[in-house]
């Protein structure tokens, strides 16, 4: 009986390596050669990687849209942005403004925190998927003449952490008869904050709720050719699109001004939020059954992997006591 060299049934299982395109020979005069091996098929790599490849994705094709509601409803982030002089509500140029003036932005990677267990199994040490964390963003937007790009952003964050000033001045019957005096948030007009009340120094600040200034954003990439190639191709152009739920700015970059050669001002939004979904244009999200996990026992019993030889149950030779 002819005994199986193991090494080559491993790579027989690893594929074809090794390729070189600038040698370029007909796939079957190679296999007429040697059958079981095909390292020089110049011309099958070069049809395979063209066929497989098809087209590349650029990095200039992408949109990043903030979810703002049409309505301005008194004490909602879009009233605020909108008595502000930012954003009028009427989703067209102003929704789509700053969707033109994102210069950067990035598609997320996601991560694990890892639990360790250490000494279960002898000289192992054994790591396991614990919290799931969700990397910040950052998109960088051309700085307009207008400044609104910045403004906004600013607006957002003193929106969510507002400055509370003195409504009226307490009178001393007011006091004996124990009224406080009334405190109320500063609000900006399209003009900044020109009133004098934000300068005492007996302002402070104070939190919004979460809900009131958390909102879901959008950064999809797609293709030049999305628009012009079918959909039934088989390698046909998608969009993909990262829906951010719960997101929020957390800070405004530094911008940096100079006497020296003038350029186009940039600012950069770092965003927080709470988890991301992927939205394909192929109408999937995600996993339907394959993401849910299983609470049936015999599921959960089940080995991780079957191997042909299992030694697990052999006895272990050690020399500790």
């Amino acid at each position: 009986m002819t005994e199986v060299n193991p090494l080559s049934s491993y790579f027989s299982t690893v594929g074809s390596f090794g390729v070189n395109p600038s040698s370029v020979r007909d796939f079957a005069e190679v296999v007429g050669e040697q059958k079981s091996s095909a390292l020089d098929t110049g011309q099958q790599f070069a049809t395979s990687f063209l066929s497989s490849s098809k087209s590349f994705s650029l990095s200039s094709f992408y949109k990043v849209r903030i979810d703002l509601a049409t309505d301005s409803s008194q004490g909602t982030l879009e009233r605020h942005l909108f008595q502000s002089g930012i954003y009028h509500g009427d989703d067209g140029l102003g929704q789509e403004r700053f969707s033109l003036l994102a210069t950067e932005a990035v598609l997320p990677g996601s991560s694990f925190a890892t639990s360790t267990e250490t000494g279960s199994r002898q000289g192992l040490i054994e790591k396991f998927a614990a919290q799931r964390t969700f990397n910040d963003i950052a998109v960088t937007y051309y700085l307009t003449g207008d400044y609104k790009s910045l403004i906004m952003f600013q607006e957002w964050i003193n929106y969510i952490n507002p400055l509370y000033a003195s409504g009226h001045n307490v009178t001393n019957e007011e006091k004996v008869a124990g009224v406080e005096e009334f405190k109320s948030a500063v609000s900006a007009d399209s003009t900044g904050y020109p009133e004098g009340r934000h300068l005492a120094t007996n302002n402070f600040f104070r939190h919004r709720y979460p809900a009131q200034y958390k909102k879901t954003m959008s950064i999809t990439k797609f293709e030049r050719n999305i628009d012009t190639t079918p959909f039934e191709s088989k390698y046909a152009p998608q969009a993909l699109s990262y829906k951010f739920i719960n997101v929020f700015p957390t800070s405004i970059q530094d911008v940096a001004l100079s006497y020296a050669e003038s350029q186009v001002l940039q600012i950069t939004v770092n965003f927080a939020y709470d988890r991301y979904v992927m939205v394909r244009s192929d109408s999937l999200v995600g996993y339907s059954n394959e993401s849910s996990p299983s609470n049936k026992t015999e599921n959960n019993s089940q080995k991780l992997n079957v191997l042909d030889n299992d030694n697990s149950k052999e006895k272990v030779v050690t020399t500790a006591k």
